[in-house]
């Protein structure tokens, strides 16, 4: 059976967004049942690409993407009957998935008190830019405002030529899709919490929160004082020879680290020019030496194939990967192994290949089952009456309590993505147990530091936590973790491909040990398929995985993701996979595998594109800060270096920002009186505005736009960062302490359960700090016999 069968949702949300979380649950087999406006349904349907159909109609691909295994229904909220009618339709659901603001809420009788009142079984979700308690003037934020108020978007391209505007990263909908994916791993959780204790919950998600989130080992340091703030562009990338190099057939990408040197040469064939290296430069890197490689390298990948150099690359333990445009990705047979593109029939747009999920469950896989609906096609399923979707004997709300608690998790988990899974899944609840050693540390407990327990970067990304030390290498410590599987309802893993199997701990050897035992593992490319044993790091998934060749300036060479983006994406996908496979085991008693790939997660990202490509075979390019259906919308400079970020959907909000500018002349500008007529013009439209900002502050006149209806926001920095006001008020910004009574200041959840921030009981534990705990409490070792272990290297 599907993960959520049965289970109703009803969606009042009309944006990317929301739209995308419903998207995901309907896709686990809920039964969405979408709410439309009469006559013109969801704004989503009207927005580009308007695809021509062959009975001379044209429907929305974006749409098409977003609303696949839905219902649609028609009604007319503005009226008290359709208000009745929308209420009588929740009276029988389990979830409400909602992104609008405040004040609708409030006139539709669904803001916290009255929904907890009404509905205490349920779950309502809410996805806004910057969460539900942000002011007024930030409520018709687009997605361009939020990406450059995170700062992903000031920290994205360019580094060298400071001139440029900061970018909108991957395509038009990265702020939506991330908040949207935070929103749906939220529902699921809450679910959970509802099957195991017939309590509802009230989440309120910020996409600005979740994009910090995502930032947290960067935006956590900075809030400790352990890593510079300031103005620079370049804050969150590490220096070195890292990006793109052009194979004689097309671009791989090169992430390089000290370790990987020797290899690397080895690779080229040991030249001259590098004998004048030291071993270590990579550690501090120098113009003249950065220079050099980056000349040869060049010439040396020029005259090669890519997917040789990559084969050879990789046998050598170098994370160099193929760069992957939309045409690669329909064509990948690493994507056609794992079935990532499912091929659905829509009756006007006809057939073409969608993307489905970076997660593959061994018994509830994601299905494509219904295209996208049309407008009021299920109005039939439109309750005369309010049905209860609980029936007798089910157990009444509790007490509100996150909706994880009783839930263990053990992590054998390493680096980025696999702890930030770990860590949302503590944020919710779960009791996660780090597997640690000190005979093999992760290296975030070794980077820049020779003290395991206290490396800023580690403390920054493990709250919540629990660690215990294991010698899994030992006969008795891996007795002791066969143990721990016993006692956990999950493991997850981020290891290198085959590590758990040549430990016998693949996902059969884990049932044998517990049969309802839910794995989940995260690997580049996933479990299956010819590249399942590649390896790589953030960069290399996104170049894999293709949004890097949507991000760049008009007319040059792709520039790709900021380098940092990808590994928490990832993570996110490991926790929303881990949460459905414990939502089917709460419903059956039966566990699973969870096989998840962070390529296709970051893939996942650009689906709308990638379904824009197999329907039009218009392949998506680099447009810089362009969008098919705003104008102007792009990032302007202002004084002293800062920019503003500006979203225009429709010609009233145009007026008042010609308006705030004192450009009245140029609202009526043949030019640019029309959308369309700013969209053609919008080289020409940017230079306008350029020149108007540039004298102006950018906060200031962010805030004067906002007042005026226009969507603005300043391009933060990270010293904007680490101050943002609406961060602090929300608690994303918060403070953990550890056992020795160390305050750290870090990034917390990015959503609100029931009205309150998540509260971070422990900062990041000290390397087998909760061993005693582990071994005595849970699995009912003396303390002899605890001692026995550790002096035979057991536990360690």
């Amino acid at each position: 059976m599907s993960v959520l069968r049965g289970v109703r949702i009803v969606e009042l949300a009309e944006g990317v967004g929301g739209e995308y979380c419903g998207k995901l649950l309907a896709d686990f087999g809920a039964d969405v049942v979408k709410v439309e406006r009469p006559a013109s349904g969801s704004p989503t349907r009207a927005m580009a690409p308007l695809v021509p159909g062959g009975n001379g109609s044209s429907d929305s691909g974006l749409f098409a993407f977003l609303n696949t295994n839905k219902q649609s229904v028609t009604i007319d909220l503005s009226a008290r009957e359709g208000i009745e009618a929308m209420r009588t339709l929740i009276g029988g659901a389990a979830a409400v998935i909602d992104d609008h603001d405040e004040p609708w809420l409030d006139a539709h009788g669904l803001t916290q008190g009255r929904f907890e009142a009404d509905f205490p079984h349920a779950v309502f979700c809410n996805v806004t830019p910057f969460g539900q308690d942000a002011p007024a003037d930030f409520r018709a934020a687009k997605s361009l405002n939020v990406i450059q108020s995170s700062g992903w978007g000031y920290h994205t391209s360019s580094q060298h030529d400071l001139s440029k505007p900061p970018l909108k990263g991957a395509g038009r909908f990265l702020a939506d899709y991330e908040g949207g994916f935070d929103a749906a791993i939220c529902t699921m959780a809450a679910l959970i919490g509802r099957e195991r204790t017939g309590q509802g919950h009230y989440v309120d998600v910020s996409q600005q929160s979740v994009l910090v989130s995502r930032a947290d080992h960067i935006v956590g340091r900075m809030l400790a004082g352990d890593m510079p703030v300031g103005t620079s562009r370049g804050a969150f990338v590490l220096p070195g020879p890292n990006g793109a190099y052009r194979c004689a057939d097309g671009f791989i990408h090169l992430y390089s680290t000290p370790v990987h040197w020797p290899a690397l040469i080895q690779l080229m064939g040991n030249p001259d020019w590098a004998a004048d290296f030291a071993a270590d430069w990579l550690f501090n890197v120098t113009e003249r030496e950065l220079n050099t490689f980056t000349v040869e390298f060049t010439r040396w990948t020029a005259e090669r194939k890519r997917d040789a150099v990559c084969e050879q690359a990789q046998a050598l333990d170098i994370p160099i990967v193929r760069v992957n445009d939309a045409a690669d990705l329909l064509e990948s047979e690493q994507l056609k192994a794992r079935g990532y593109f499912q091929q659905l029939d829509h009756p006007v747009l006809g057939s073409a290949q969608y993307p489905t999920a970076a997660y593959k469950l061994s018994a509830t896989p994601v299905r494509l089952e219904r295209h996208a609906p049309s407008l009021g096609e299920h109005d039939h399923v439109l309750p005369a009456e309010p049905a209860s979707h609980y029936e007798p004997g089910d157990p009444e709300p509790s007490p509100p309590r996150r909706p994880l608690e009783g839930i263990r998790v053990l992590a054998i988990t390493k680096v980025w993505a696999g702890p930030y899974a770990a860590k949302l899944l503590a944020f919710l609840g779960a009791e996660v147990i780090r597997v640690e050693s000190r005979l093999t540390p992760d290296s975030m407990r070794t980077f820049m530091t020779d003290d395991l327990d206290r490396s800023a970067i580690f403390q920054s990304m493990n709250p919540e936590m629990l660690s215990v030390a294991v010698n899994m290498k030992s006969e008795k410590g891996f007795e002791q973790l066969c143990r721990m599987i016993a006692m956990s309802d999950v493991v997850i893993d981020n290891l290198r491909p085959g590590a758990m199997e040549r430990m016998g701990l693949d996902y059969a050897g884990m049932r044998a040990i517990r049969d309802d035992i839910i794995a989940a593992s995260l690997k580049m490319n996933g479990s299956e398929g010819p590249l399942s044993g590649q390896t790589g790091y953030a960069p290399s998934f996104a170049a894999l995985a293709g949004i890097n060749t949507l991000v760049g300036y008009d007319d040059e060479p792709p520039c790709g993701m900021n380098q940092f983006y990808g590994d928490t994406t990832a993570g996110a996908a490991l926790a929303y996979g881990t949460l459905a496979a414990l939502m089917h085991r709460e419903r059956t008693g039966q566990g699973q595998f969870v096989d998840v790939s962070a390529t296709e997660a970051l893939t996942s990202m650009m689906g709308d594109s990638l379904l824009e490509y197999s329907l039009t075979g218009q392949a998506p390019r680099p447009d810089a800060n362009r969008h098919a259906d705003m104008a102007p919308h792009g990032v302007y400079p202002c004084l002293d270096g800062q920019w503003i970020s500006i979203a225009v959907d429709n010609d009233q909000a145009w007026r008042g920002l010609c308006l705030e500018l004192g450009a009245e002349g140029l609202a009526h500008n043949s030019r640019f009186a029309t959308l369309a007529a700013r969209r053609g013009n919008a080289a020409a439209l940017d230079g306008e505005l350029a020149r108007l900002t540039a004298g102006r502050r950018a906060a200031s006149l962010a805030a004067q736009l906002r007042q005026a209806g226009v969507p603005a926001t300043m391009s933060q920095n990270s010293l904007d960062l680490i101050s943002d006001t609406l961060l602090w008020q929300r608690r994303t910004y918060t403070t953990a302490t550890d056992t020795q009574g160390n305050h750290k200041p870090l990034v917390g959840a990015p959503w609100r359960f029931d009205g309150q921030a998540t509260k971070l009981t422990r900062g990041a534990p000290m390397l087998g700090e909760h061993s005693a705990y582990v071994y005595c409490d849970l699995l009912g070792l003396s303390e002899a016999e605890l001692q026995a272990l550790i002096e035979e290297g057991a536990v360690q």
